[in-house]
C-alpha cells in the first residue's frame, strides 16, 4: 500500500492485530482510517507522510506505537485515554517522534498507561495548544515538545 497517492479511506478487517513497517507511508490522499478493536501494534513509519490523515481512532487495545508511525500527518486531536480504566495492567509504548511534524495537531490526551514521553514525540507540532497529562508519567524525553510554541497554558503534570 506504500505511496498509494489516490487512496482516500481504508476499512481494516476486525481480525487485524498489527500494521507493519511503512504499510501506508506516503498515502497522501488518505483522510480517514478506522482501526479495529483487536489492533495492538502499529509499526514504525506506518503512516509517515500521510499529510491528509486527520481522523484516527485508537482503541484501548493499542500497546505499541512505533517510531515516527504518524509523523507528518494531518491529525488534529489525539486521545490515548480510551480504555485506561480497564487496561491499567498493560503498558503503552510509544516510539521516538511518533507524532512529530503533525502541523495541524491541537489537542492531546495522554494515557495513564504511558510511563515515558519519548524523544521528539510532538516536535514540530506547531498548532499544539493543549496537552493533558495523566497520572503515572515518570519521564519526558529530549525535544518532546520542541517547536510547540502555541502551548499557552501551564503544563500541569500530575503526581505519580
Amino acid at each position: 500500500m506504500k505511496n498509494c497517492i489516490n487512496l482516500e479511506k481504508v476499512s481494516l478487517p476486525s481480525t487485524l492485530t498489527e500494521i507493519g513497517f511503512q504499510a501506508f507511508q506516503g498515502c497522501m490522499s488518505l483522510t480517514d482510517i478506522e482501526f479495529p478493536e483487536r489492533l495492538s501494534k502499529i509499526e514504525r513509519e506506518a503512516f509517515l507522510n500521510c499529510e491528509n490523515l486527520e481522523n484516527i481512532n485508537l482503541h484501548s487495545g493499542i500497546t505499541i506505537l512505533g517510531d515516527y508511525a504518524f509523523q507528518n500527518t494531518g491529525i488534529r486531536e489525539i486521545d490515548l485515554t480510551k480504555g485506561d480504566s480497564e487496561n491499567l495492567g498493560s503498558k503503552l509504548e510509544i516510539g521516538i517522534g511518533t507524532f512529530s511534524g503533525c502541523k495541524k495537531l491541537e489537542k492531546v490526551k495522554l494515557s495513564e498507561r504511558l510511563a515515558f514521553i519519548p524523544d521528539q514525540l510532538f516536535n514540530g507540532c506547531i498548532a499544539l495548544k493543549e496537552v493533558k497529562f495523566a497520572k503515572g508519567l515518570r519521564g519526558i524525553g529530549e525535544e518532546a515538545f520542541k517547536n510547540c510554541s502555541l502551548i499557552s497554558e501551564m503544563m500541569d503534570i500530575p503526581e505519580t
